[in-house]
């Protein structure tokens, strides 16, 4: 996730509102603050990255929202701040893929008969 973002002046806040979701079924909340060594003195003009591992969710439209807080007060927040679509892959390898009516996030799997 890259925000892009433009303030009156430099000021340490954290970014809680890396929040990623389906409709209206939150999948994911990113906090800039989980990170101990995180950035927290922001410039007037930045651009502020959030590099995550691997989401695998099912196919579809997801969309993120985005707040901003300084200190205990909430500075900004945006609703649909960004929109973004998972295409289909073959996850399992198998060619099948369940579809997201079905489920939302995927797991690997190993199956084995004893």
């Amino acid at each position: 996730m890259r925000i892009r973002y433009e303030a009156a002046a430099a000021a340490s806040a954290r970014l809680p509102g890396g929040h990623l979701r389906h409709v209206n079924r939150p999948i994911f909340f990113l906090d800039s603050s989980n990170q101990p060594d995180g950035p927290v003195n922001l410039p007037r003009l930045a651009r502020w990255v959030c590099e995550t591992g691997p989401i695998n969710i099912t196919p579809g439209r997801c969309v993120a929202n985005v707040a901003i807080v300084t200190g205990r007060e909430l500075a900004d927040h945006v609703i649909h701040a960004g929109v973004f679509d998972i295409n289909q892959t073959d996850f399992h390898g198998s060619g099948r893929l369940q579809d997201r009516s079905r489920a939302l996030c995927l797991l690997s799997e190993r199956w084995n008969i004893t």
